[in-house]
């Protein structure tokens, strides 16, 4: 898939690590290192109730962005 203009995109994240969530009450933090290009903006991060974490990416641009892999962090807590 792509980031297409103006558009909120929506990815679903497998957490690394052996880390596991506990359900949609986790609350979660997201940052993301300097491999996301400039236009894009990360607009939201929630925890479903499988335990992996959906990302809102929104392409800020007129044009349509790829989807490169982008490294990103998390943070998630009760």
């Amino acid at each position: 898939g792509r980031f297409a203009s103006t558009t909120a995109t929506y990815r679903v994240c497998t957490p690394a690590g052996g880390v596991t969530l506990s359900g949609t009450s986790a609350r979660v933090l997201i940052t993301a290192s300097s491999s996301l290009p400039a236009n894009i903006i990360l607009q939201a991060a929630s925890s479903t109730s499988g335990g992996l974490i959906e990302v809102a990416f929104l392409n800020t641009s007129t044009s349509t962005a790829s989807t490169a892999i982008f490294g990103l962090n998390f943070f998630a807590f009760q």
